[in-house]
C-alpha cells in the first residue's frame, strides 16, 4: 500500500497544479480549461504503478480564435477546431530544469512556479529568479507551424515554457497575415487524461501525447477614401477599421491598441478632423457595421489623438483598452473605427529621385495591435514616396517590441490640373487678357427634365473665377480627375460629375464671348491640360456703318450744304426775274 499511497500524493499535488495557473489557461483559453491539471480528483487515482515513461510529446495546434465549447484539457479535440489555422508562427519551448514530476516534490515545485507565474509573468523565470528556487531554464527548441500544427516529439517529462515567438512568417490560406501573439504559458509533459476519447482512461492514465490550443487574434487594417468630386481645397473623408484582438487572459485589457495614419504632406489635418468609435459587426463577413451598446461605446477619456504635421496617431488609455478587451469577449465582432477628413492641400510634382509620382495622393493607414508592435511614426516610410519602413530602434527592442506596424493596402488621390491658353483666333501669338472662366461639372439633362439644369460652378483651392494674364495664361490647379474616384476606377465617364465645363463669363474687351461651354476630361493624375481658346473679335472683326456722331455730323454738314445751295438757286431766280 505504501505504493498505492506514493502516487496518491503525487496526484494530490498534480490535482493542484492546473493549466490555468501554469499560465496556458489564461492565454489558450479556448483550449485548455483552468480545471486541465494532471488529476482532477485525488479520490480518483487509481492503484496502478507511477509514472513510467522518460519522454513525452507536446503539440501546438494554430488557429484563429479558435472557440471550442470546451476545454481540452491537454487532449486532442474531436471534432477539430473549424476556424482556419495559421501556418508559419514560431514556437519555442524550454524545459524548467530542477522539477521533477516523477516526485510529490516536483509537483510541488511547479505548483510554487506557477503561482509566481501568474503573478509575476516572465519576471518570475529570469535566470536570478529561478536560481532562488534551485532552477534554471533549459535549453530553446523552436519549431514554426504548418497547416496550424507544430510538435515537439519525444521531449523529457517536465514543466516547460511555451512561447510564440515570431509571427512575421505568418500565413492563413496562404496569404500574409497580422497575427497578435498569445501570452507564453506553462504545460507539464505528463497529464493525466481528463477528457480521452476513451473514457475508462480518464483519471486513471496518464497522457503522454500533449495537445494545447492557444487562442490567437488575427488583425487587419482596412482603409478607404471617399474621394469622388474632391479638388484641391476639399475634404475627403479617409475610414479606418481595424480589428480589435481577443486579450490574453480572456476578457482583460489589451497591452496596446494605437491606430496611425501617416498622411501625405500635400494634405492639411488637425485633431478636430478625427473622430473614433468602436463599431460592432453585424454579421461574419459584413460590410455594414452598427453603434455599440452603450457600455461599449468611445468617450474622451478612451483615447488620446495626436497630431503632428500631417502624422495622426489615436492611442487608447488604460480605460479605453479595458474596454476594448472587455468587448472583444462578445459573441460579435467589434472594430474601431477612425474616420479623418483631412483637406486637399497641394498637387504632388513628380520627383524620380525620390520615387514622388505627379499628382497622386496616397497613403496607408497603421495598427499597433498589441505591445509587440511599435508606434513609432518616425520608422513608417513617406506615403508620397513609400520609401521601405525603418528599422526598429535598440530602445524599442529592449521593451518587447518586436514587429513594426501592420498596414492598410494604400489609397489614392489623383488629380490634375487645366491651363487656359487664351489668343486671338487665327492669330496664336495675340495673347489675349482679361477672359474670364468659371468651372462646374457639366450638367446632364435628367430623366423627366425638360431642359437641362444651370451649372453648379466649382470653387477650388478658395478660387471660383480665373482670369487670365497679359500671357494669355491661366491655370486652374488641383482637380479630380474623371476616370478614378473613391480608390477605384470609373467606369463611366459621361454621367453627371464626370466631365467639367468651362464657361466663359467675361471676354476680353473688343471680343466676343464664347457662346459654348468647353467640356474637359481629365483621365492622367499630374497631367496639366492646356486648353487652347481663341475668340473672335468683336462682331466677328467686321465694321458696322458708322451712325454715330462723326456720321450726324457729315450728314448735318451735307443737309446744309444743300440748303445752301438751295437759298442761292433761289436767291438767283428772284434776281432773273426782276431783271
Amino acid at each position: 500500500m505504501k505504493r498505492t499511497n506514493n502516487f496518491r500524493n503525487v496526484c494530490a499535488a498534480a490535482a493542484i497544479l492546473s493549466i490555468a495557473t501554469l499560465g496556458l489557461g489564461a492565454t489558450a483559453n479556448a483550449a485548455v480549461a483552468p480545471a486541465a491539471g494532471v488529476v482532477s480528483a485525488v479520490e480518483a487515482a487509481p492503484d496502478y504503478p507511477q509514472i513510467d515513461q522518460d519522454t513525452a510529446s507536446l503539440t501546438v495546434h494554430k488557429h484563429l480564435q479558435p472557440e471550442a465549447a470546451e476545454n481540452s484539457a491537454g487532449e486532442q479535440l474531436n471534432p477539430a477546431p473549424t476556424n482556419k489555422p495559421v501556418s508559419g508562427v514560431e514556437f519555442t519551448i524550454q524545459k524548467i530544469d530542477g522539477i521533477d514530476l516523477k516526485t510529490n516534490e516536483g509537483w510541488q515545485k511547479a505548483q510554487a512556479l506557477s503561482k509566481k507565474f501568474a503573478e509575476q509573468g516572465e519576471a518570475a523565470l529570469t535566470a536570478e529568479a529561478l536560481k532562488a528556487d534551485g532552477l534554471s531554464l533549459g535549453a530553446t527548441d523552436a519549431k514554426s507551424t504548418e497547416n496550424g500544427i507544430v510538435t515537439f516529439a519525444d521531449k523529457k517529462l517536465g514543466l516547460y515554457l511555451v512561447k510564440e515567438t515570431n509571427t512575421a512568417d505568418a500565413t492563413v490560406d496562404d496569404a500574409k497575415a497580422t497575427i497578435v501573439s498569445s501570452k507564453p504559458f506553462l504545460v507539464t509533459l505528463p497529464m493525466t487524461h481528463q477528457k480521452a476519447s476513451d473514457s475508462e482512461a480518464n483519471n486513471k492514465t496518464w497522457n503522454y501525447d500533449v495537445h494545447v490550443y492557444p487562442k490567437n487574434s488575427i488583425v487587419e487594417v482596412k482603409k478607404s477614401v471617399n474621394d469622388a468630386n474632391k479638388n484641391v481645397g476639399d475634404k475627403v473623408t479617409y475610414t479606418l477599421n481595424t480589428d480589435v484582438p481577443v486579450a490574453s487572459p480572456k476578457g482583460k485589457a489589451l497591452s496596446k491598441y494605437v491606430v496611425m495614419d501617416k498622411l501625405s504632406t500635400h494634405v492639411s489635418v488637425t485633431s478636430e478632423d478625427v473622430t473614433v468609435a468602436l463599431k460592432k459587426v453585424n454579421a461574419p463577413g459584413a460590410a455594414e457595421l452598427s453603434d455599440p451598446d452603450d457600455e461599449f461605446k468611445l468617450v474622451g477619456g478612451d483615447y488620446n489623438v495626436v497630431v503632428v504635421g500631417s502624422d495622426v496617431k489615436v492611442e487608447f488609455t488604460p480605460a479605453g483598452l479595458a474596454k476594448l478587451g472587455k468587448a472583444a469577449q462578445l459573441p460579435n465582432t467589434y472594430k474601431v473605427q477612425t474616420v479623418i477628413t483631412p483637406t486637399l492641400k497641394s498637387v504632388p510634382v513628380a520627383d524620380e529621385a525620390s520615387g514622388k509620382v505627379a499628382g497622386e495622393i496616397k497613403n496607408k493607414a497603421y495598427l499597433a495591435p498589441s505591445s509587440e508592435y511599435s508606434d513609432n511614426m518616425d520608422l513608417l516610410p513617406d506615403p508620397d514616396t513609400n520609401k521601405p519602413v525603418k528599422e526598429l530602434t535598440p530602445a524599442e527592442k529592449d521593451n518587447g517590441v518586436k514587429y513594426p506596424a501592420p498596414a492598410s493596402d494604400p489609397v489614392v488621390t489623383r488629380l490634375a490640373s487645366i491651363q487656359i491658353n487664351k489668343f486671338e483666333a487665327n492669330s496664336p501669338e495675340g495673347k489675349l487678357e482679361g477672359a474670364t472662366f468659371k468651372l462646374a461639372y457639366c450638367p446632364v439633362k435628367g430623366e423627366g427634365q425638360e431642359a437641362t439644369p444651370e451649372p453648379t460652378f466649382l470653387t477650388v483651392n478658395d478660387q471660383s473665377e480665373w482670369t487670365t494674364g497679359d500671357n494669355g495664361l491661366v491655370d486652374i490647379a488641383g482637380l479630380h480627375v474623371n476616370n478614378f474616384a473613391n480608390n477605384a476606377d470609373e467606369t463611366n465617364n459621361n454621367v453627371q460629375g464626370q466631365t467639367y465645363c468651362l464657361y466663359e463669363t467675361k471676354s476680353p474687351a473688343g471680343y466676343e464671348l464664347l457662346t459654348e461651354p468647353i467640356k474637359v476630361q481629365l483621365n492622367q493624375a499630374g497631367e496639366i491640360r492646356v486648353l487652347d481658346v481663341p475668340n473672335v473679335k468683336h462682331n466677328a472683326g467686321f465694321q458696322l456703318p458708322l451712325t454715330g456722331a462723326n456720321g450726324l455730323l457729315t450728314l448735318g454738314l451735307a443737309g446744309a450744304a444743300l440748303a445752301g445751295g438751295g437759298a442761292l438757286i433761289l436767291v438767283g431766280r428772284r434776281r432773273k426775274a426782276q431783271d
